[in-house]
């Protein structure tokens, strides 16, 4: 049974068999549960990278964008793993 929940419907019987069309009785009511999952609602992150230049030797440089560092390092887990797995193979 779930923590909780939010609303409550009824599926009643039919007041006649869909089968032979004589009267119902009720034995009891057993209960269902559906849990629908929310619709995402997206994030639009501005990254502000800032950009400069080694005033000795003139090098451009630029800071680290933070999903970049962790894409990258997400990207080189797989790409290992799967290359792993293919030595083993």
């Amino acid at each position: 049974m779930p923590d909780r929940v939010d609303e409550v419907l009824e599926s009643p019987l039919p007041e006649r068999s869909p089968r032979c069309g004589a009267e119902m009785e009720e034995d009891g009511v057993a209960q269902q549960y559906q849990v629908d999952i929310p619709p995402v609602k997206p994030q639009v992150t501005q990254i502000n990278v800032h950009v400069g230049h080694c005033t000795r030797c003139n090098k451009r440089v630029q800071g680290r964008d933070p999903y970049e560092v962790i894409v990258f390092l997400l990207y080189a887990a797989v790409t290992r793993t799967r290359l792993t797995k293919r030595r083993r193979g």
